[in-house]
């Protein structure tokens, strides 16, 4: 269990919370109300693993969807992934990338506000978006 992601999770549904232990004891800043108590258990359910469809409807049903503490929740779910993500990008593309630009096969030099800026091959550009597209599906968000 990943502490101060839970803990994340939780504060960005809008539960106010001091923290949350490695067991998923949640403590409380004050006395939670029923709804918040049971919400605090649909994300401790839902913490670490992809969201099934009943989960989902259930912590929708308890978070309105488009509200503010929804979006805080989805943007906390998916920032295990985008790191991860970041990390592959750089391993695998950023170099592509760099290369794409310093060859001159199939790449145009254009000026630019008086500078020459090297416009990379077209092939190149998407080759470089394949392996990043190979990524995101490697590494889907969570839902």
């Amino acid at each position: 269990m990943d502490v101060l992601r839970l803990h994340e999770e939780l504060r960005a549904c809008g539960l106010n919370i001091n923290g949350v232990d490695s067991d998923g004891n949640v403590s409380w800043a004050g006395e939670p109300t029923e709804q918040e108590g049971d919400l605090a258990k649909s994300i401790l359910a839902a913490h670490g693993t992809t969201l099934s469809a009943d989960e989902a409807l259930t912590l929708g049903e308890r978070l309105k969807p488009d509200s503010p503490e929804w979006l805080a929740y989805a943007e906390v779910r998916k920032l295990p992934v985008k790191q991860q993500r970041a990390q592959r990008y750089v391993a695998a593309t950023d170099s592509m990338f760099m290369k794409a630009f310093e060859s001159s096969a199939g790449a145009a030099d254009i000026e630019i506000n008086g500078s020459t800026v090297r416009v990379p091959a077209a092939a190149k550009l998407q080759e470089w978006e394949a392996a990043k597209q190979t990524i995101r599906q490697a590494l889907p968000y969570p839902e």
